[in-house]
């Protein structure tokens, strides 16, 4: 009888641990206060290292931020920064360097900006929009305003706009131009072939179409030459038809 009292004993003791267990509560196995150290505090703690994905041994302390590169929320300190993508800018404005337009009058002509020509040939050779090239009924309004201005003095604004500091839109507008005073006016107005055949050279493919039509209309075959390497312009351009 005091062996199985002893067991029953032992086995109520055994429950009250386990549901002091369960609920939490500190037992005489297990007190905090002898186990712990009265300065523990997690300021102090130091788990034992661990891995990362590499194999890499790593030591932290609680409160520092780690930075595991490639991990989400980590950063890429320790890897190069990534360059993002850069294309090379088109080259909106590529001249004639080596050969330029020889026309006397232009050099020896001091323009009037306020002029009504002057204010006309910029408003049509202006760089921009959608289209680079003039369409025949952007060429006939201005063939129609320039009825009543002095057309000698338009020509040679166009001409102008053929320098090599010009944008090439604006040289290709200006070519659109004078095919229309060509067509329109005939050989009667100040344009050579001889000249204007030196922009067969130009990077753009649009430029050295118009000259062909230009020089068909002069009547003028220019001489072979030989081919100028330049670097040719990655712009874009939009063609209509002629």
């Amino acid at each position: 009888q005091e062996t199985g009292n002893t067991i029953i004993e032992k086995l109520r003791t055994s429950g009250a641990k386990l549901a002091s267990a369960v609920r939490g509560e500190p037992t005489e196995e297990f007190n905090p206060s002898k186990h712990w150290s009265s300065d523990f505090t997690l300021s102090n703690f130091t788990p034992p290292p661990s891995q990362t994905n590499h194999g890499q041994e790593i030591s932290y302390q609680i409160g520092e931020r780690i930075s595991l590169p490639g991990k989400p929320g980590g950063s890429w300190d320790s890897e190069p920064t990534a360059q993002s993508h850069q294309s090379t800018p088109p080259i909106a404005n590529i001249g004639i360097e080596s050969q330029t337009l020889q026309y006397p009058e232009i050099e020896s002509v001091d323009f009037d900006p306020t002029a009504p020509e002057s204010v006309l040939v910029e408003k049509m050779t202006a760089p921009g929009g959608i289209r680079s090239v003039l369409s025949r009924m952007e060429v006939a309004q201005f063939l129609r305003q320039a009825k009543t201005m002095k057309i000698e003095e338009i020509t040679l604004l166009l001409l102008r706009k053929l320098l090599p500091q010009s944008p090439w839109q604006s040289k290709l507008r200006s070519l659109c131009l004078i095919e229309g005073i060509l067509t329109h006016h005939g050989t009667s107005v100040p344009i050579r072939g001889e000249e204007i055949s030196i922009l067969l050279q130009s990077p753009q493919n649009s430029i050295r179409e118009r000259v062909e039509k230009i020089l068909s209309l002069l009547d003028y075959e220019p001489t072979p030459q030989e081919p100028v390497q330049e670097q040719h312009s990655v712009q874009n351009e939009i063609f209509s038809l002629p």
